[in-house]
Order: C-alpha cells, then sequence, then structure tokens
C-alpha cells in the first residue's frame, strides 16, 4: 500500500463484523469493500453504501487494507492460508487487520506467515458490539508494524473512541487479555464481598449505595457487578460464564509462558469452572456470585 488512499476491504459480517463494516463504511471517507459467505448481510450493508463481493479472492484483488472480524480460529486460517486468501492472492504493501480475539501465538503465527509476502499484519481486538448494533468499543489496543499501524489509524479511530499502539504483533490481544484478566479479578472479589454483604444481612439498594461510594468502586461494578444485583436485563448476549472462563484460561496461558504467577486469575478461573462445566450461558457475574453463594 502507498502513500495514497487505501481501497478498504471487510471479511466476516457477523454479529459483531456487521455493525463494524457499516460504521467504518459510514466514517472512514473511502468506498468499503465487503465479503461475506452469506449473502443477508452484504443486502443490508449495501444501503449504507457497502459494495458486496462475490469471492475472497475478488476482495483481495481490490482492498489495500483489510479488516476481518472472523469467529473462530478455523475462519481465520481459511482467509489467511486458504484458496483466494491472503498467502494465494495476497500482494505486497497489503496491510490485514484482525479486529477479532485471537490466541497471542495464532496471532504471531500468521503475521510470521503474511510477512513472507511483504503483507503487514496488525492486531486489534475490539469489545463486543453493544445491542443497539453500534459497536461497543470505548479502546481500542493494537500490536504491530508501527508503519502500518499510521496507515491504518485513521480508520480503527472509526470504530473505536481511543486507538493505541501498544507494541510489536500480538500485542493488541495481550492487552486484551490482561483488561480480562483484571475484569474477571476483580468480578470475583466483588461478588465474594455482595455474598457477603447479602449473608450479613445488607439489602442489594444499600450493598449499590455504599460500595458505589467507597474504596470497591469500580468499572466493573458500575457496568457489570450492580446489573447482576439489581435484576437489570443484559440484553440477548451477555458475556457467558463459559466464554470468560475460555478468556481467562487464555490469560493464564500467558502467565504461565511468562513465568508470573497470577494467584487472583487462578482463583477467579476455579469459581467460573464450576459453572462453565455445567454448559451455563448465565453472565458471567451472576454466575460468580452464584458460584459462591452456593459453595457457603
Amino acid at each position: 500500500m502507498t502513500g495514497r488512499d487505501p481501497n478498504l476491504g471487510f471479511v466476516g459480517l457477523g454479529a459483531q463484523g456487521e455493525p463494524l463494516c457499516r460504521v467504518l463504511a459510514e466514517h472512514a471517507g473511502r468506498p468499503v469493500v465487503a465479503y461475506d459467505l452469506r449473502v443477508e448481510p452484504l443486502g443490508r450493508l449495501g444501503s449504507h453504501g457497502v459494495e458486496g463481493v462475490a469471492s475472497l479472492e475478488k476482495l483481495v484483488a481490490r482492498a489495500d487494507l483489510v479488516f476481518l472480524a472472523l469467529p473462530d480460529e478455523a475462519a481465520l486460517r481459511a482467509v489467511i492460508e486458504g484458496p483466494g486468501g491472503f498467502l494465494e492472492r495476497g500482494r505486497a504493501g497489503q496491510i490485514v487487520v484482525d479486529l477479532a480475539p485471537a490466541p497471542v501465538a495464532l496471532t504471531k503465527e500468521l503475521a510470521g506467515l503474511l510477512a513472507e509476502k511483504q503483507i503487514e499484519f496488525l492486531d486489534a481486538p475490539v469489545a463486543r458490539t453493544s445491542s443497539t448494533g453500534r459497536p461497543g468499543v470505548s479502546a481500542i489496543a493494537v500490536g504491530g508494524d508501527p508503519l502500518a499501524y499510521e496507515r491504518a489509524r485513521h480508520y480503527l479511530g472509526c470504530l473505536g473512541a481511543s486507538v493505541s499502539h501498544c507494541g510489536g504483533v500480538g500485542a493488541g490481544q495481550t492487552v486484551r487479555l490482561l483488561n480480562i484478566m483484571v475484569l474477571l479479578e476483580t468480578a470475583a472479589a466483588l461478588a465474594c464481598a455482595l455474598a457477603l454483604g447479602r449473608r450479613a444481612g445488607l439489602n442489594n439498594e444499600a450493598l449499590q449505595e455504599a460500595l458505589a461510594k467507597g474504596a470497591a468502586d469500580s468499572f466493573t461494578l458500575r457496568s457489570h457487578a450492580m446489573g447482576t444485583l439489581l435484576g437489570e436485563d443484559y440484553g440477548e448476549e451477555p458475556y457467558a460464564a463459559r466464554q470468560a472462563f475460555v478468556d481467562l484460561g487464555q490469560a493464564l496461558d500467558l502467565a504461565r509462558e511468562t513465568g508470573i504467577e497470577a494467584g487472583a486469575a487462578e482463583a477467579a478461573a476455579g469459581l467460573l469452572r464450576k459453572t462453565a462445566e455445567t454448559g451455563s450461558a448465565e453472565n458471567y457475574f451472576g454466575a460468580l456470585l452464584a458460584a459462591i453463594e452456593s459453595a457457603n
């Protein structure tokens, strides 16, 4: 990709990818071409100026800067390594930006393969989309080559309130895991405090007011814990205990690889395991609270 304005591409138009692609098309100031195995999201995005293409090969041929929002490792590998994908059809100077969560090791592996074709890879995992259909993204941490990041920064800024370059390939995914680890450690501590307070006779409203005004106040308390405590609706797709357990497991793998003892994260994982093993789809915080209260 040269200094000219890039041709933008988007692959993966699921629950997260479709609204992200729509916002990109509305704010990037550049045409966006998109590809998905399903025609329905392509049809909906057409009214927002997104041009659908019939194959991955056609998208790779036309786009200079391509965003990926794929559901799993198999889909990601297919786009990079499969027929019509970047290893087969890509060209030097392209930039691929992965917006989905992925293991750090996988991110580094695919970035290495693309580098052999002089294609840059940025890992920039974003938060889940909100129930309103707009991306629920406050900040995006990015890993990869600094020059590639600078070329993609404006377009990433269309998707997040703030965008920051955190280091080489894998840094974005690493920051994602660290955020999740702190979130779940804090949630486990809050669940214990709430269970103790309720057992001691405090009602939910008293707990809400007292904790929110004291040292326990936090993002987790205000945006997650109190919703569960007060019985608020989390929408159709809450952050389930099983997914939280998977995400925290990746953070613990990273801790072991780097020789860090992550005792608080291990404790949170133990609580999540109790509900994850039963296949619970419950919001993760409600699952943590139930696990503590049922064990005592």
